[in-house]
């Protein structure tokens, strides 16, 4: 039947030729063209359920990279002395990274990357790797245990992502230490490119983590929505 029938959009059109991103506003002085980082996917001609007329579908071309990535920051979240320490009812956020690692998290949040970031050179699609790994272990444990136990992943943790970190000379463990890598690299890029993309990407990331947790239960589905429009939490 007709109106059962996918809608066939100009959108599509637009992705594939570029013309999207000249409608912009902005002056490109070359030709608009997708990037050689990605690949195109087709979900309907694998046969993938899929009820959306948005067919112009892609893939970073750096995937194993990315779960790769992602299982490294795990790993060292999971062996952290630092992390061990806090904890509350038996969830720690070294237990998170262990769950994690303990899942098929290929075929989860891992993927967000691969994405819906398609189009991102190696280094940066990297690091946003990182950045998701971040999010979503620091997320739970802010969900599980609230504000009074955040307050020492703040400190051990979110505050080295904050401009103008200065080490207090206390031991910095492994994970530390690739947090400030990470950092350090992401603004590099930033001075490289002459903009602050990666800076407020971060500054973004930082306010994300202390809003309020979600309740116990919503009053209705709009209140739901409207919470997880923010608690999306995407770099």
């Amino acid at each position: 039947m007709s109106y059962l029938s996918l809608p066939a959009l100009n959108l599509n059109d637009h992705l594939r030729s570029g013309k999207l991103l000249r409608m912009s506003g902005q002056d490109y002085q070359e030709d608009i063209h997708r990037s050689d980082h990605a690949i195109d996917i087709f979900p309907i001609k694998a046969g993938l359920p899929w009820a959306s007329g948005i067919q112009t579908c892609r893939q970073s071309k750096y995937w194993q990279m990315i779960i790769d990535t992602t299982e490294v920051f795990l790993a060292h979240l999971a062996a952290d002395e630092s992390v061990r320490q806090i904890f509350k009812s038996g969830q720690s956020i070294a237990e998170i990274a262990r769950k994690e690692l303990n899942t098929r998290m290929e075929e989860g949040w891992t993927k967000f990357t691969a994405y819906m970031f398609a189009d991102g050179d190696r280094q940066r699609t990297r690091l946003l790797a990182v950045v998701n790994v971040f999010i979503f272990v620091f997320d739970d444990f802010w969900e599980i245990h609230g504000a009074d136990s955040f307050t020492s992943v703040k400190d051990d943790f979110i505050a080295r992502m904050q401009p103008g970190f200065i080490a207090t000379g206390k031991h910095t463990s492994t994970f530390q230490s690739m947090i400030d890598e990470t950092m350090s690299e992401i603004r590099e890029i930033d001075a490289a490119a002459g903009n602050k993309v990666g800076q407020e990407m971060i500054e973004q990331m930082v306010e994300f983590f202390p809003r309020p947790p979600p309740p116990k239960e919503y009053k209705n589905m709009e209140d739901f929505l409207l919470y997880r429009h923010v608690d999306a939490g995407l770099p």
